[in-house]
């Protein structure tokens, strides 16, 4: 687990165990220097990306919640950082277990773009998959940095109704 002392919001990024089936991209240029997303994930985490390595025209992104009726909000966090030939791009759809939740997500150079789940998600198992649309110069998708929150839902009322008047 890493803190980035450039991260304003004091997040801890853990680099992702990426099996054989999965390779690293990287690059030593700054990643959103000037702050187009405001999540504001840390350069240093955008400045690399994790694709399939035999270049799949998916990837997938699981998880089991230790309560499968527990309420999550899932960021992915997405710059290109390869430079692509001018008849290239890198497209794809987001899908929430058989779901399209984004039917056509498009990166670009540098840059910062952030998927945010539009409702939070549970399940026993939580399936994202991002899929490549068919297409000669269409790029496998890639992903920079993932962050998952937990909806806490208070049963009691956190103060009296009468506090405040």
């Amino acid at each position: 687990m890493c803190r980035y002392k450039d991260d304003i919001y004091d997040r801890i990024w853990t680099p992702r165990i990426v099996s054989s089936e999965y390779k690293i991209l990287n690059t030593s240029l700054t990643v959103d220097q000037f702050l187009n997303n405001g999540y504001q994930p840390a350069s240093t985490v955008m400045s690399t990306a994790e694709t399939a390595r035999n270049e799949s025209l998916y990837l997938t992104l699981s998880f089991r919640p230790p309560d499968p009726n527990a309420k999550f909000y899932v960021y992915m966090h997405f710059a290109e950082i390869e430079v692509l030939k001018s008849n290239q791009t890198r497209e794809f759809s987001i899908w929430l277990n058989e779901d399209v939740i984004s039917p056509s997500f498009k990166l670009r150079y540098l840059l910062t773009d952030t998927f945010v789940t539009p409702d939070p998600v549970s399940g026993i198992t939580i399936n994202f998959s991002l899929l490549q649309p068919p297409g000669e110069f269409v790029l496998p998708p890639i992903i920079n940095a993932l962050e998952v929150y937990q909806v806490n839902e208070f049963l009691q009322i956190p103060t009296h109704p009468q506090d405040g008047n």
